[in-house]
C-alpha cells in the first residue's frame, strides 16, 4: 500500500511530442488542477502505481482496494491536470505517466 507523499518531483520532460517543455505550458489553471491532484492520497498513490509501469484502470482499483468507476474519476481529473494518460487498448483502458520520471518520497 502506498503511503502519504511528503514531497513530489516531476520531471520536466514532457513525454508529448510537442517541442515545447511543460513547464512553459503551465498555466495557473494547470498548476491548480496539478496541485489539487496531488492533494489527495488516492490521486498519489495512482501516480505512483503508474510511474512504476503502465496500468489497467481494474489493476488500479485492486491495488487501491477501490472501485474502477471510482478509480475513473480520480484517472480523469489526474488527466485534467496533464499528469497521466490514458488509452483504450482492446477493452481495457490503460493509464500511463505523462513524464520519464515521477518521484514520490515516502514517509
Amino acid at each position: 500500500m502506498v503511503h502519504q507523499s511528503e514531497a513530489v518531483n516531476l520531471s520536466t520532460e514532457s513525454l508529448s511530442t510537442s517541442s515545447e517543455s511543460f513547464s512553459k505550458r503551465l498555466t495557473n489553471m494547470d498548476l491548480e488542477l496539478v496541485l489539487s491532484s496531488l492533494a489527495q492520497t488516492t490521486r498519489r498513490q495512482i501516480l505512483h502505481l503508474v510511474s512504476v509501469r503502465p496500468r489497467s484502470l481494474s489493476e488500479l482499483a485492486e491495488a487501491l482496494h477501490r472501485t474502477v468507476p471510482c478509480i475513473l474519476g480520480h484517472v480523469d481529473f489526474l488527466q485534467a491536470a496533464h499528469l497521466v494518460i490514458s488509452r483504450k487498448q482492446g477493452r481495457r483502458r490503460i493509464v500511463r505517466s505523462r513524464f520519464k520520471k515521477i518521484n514520490l518520497v515516502f514517509g
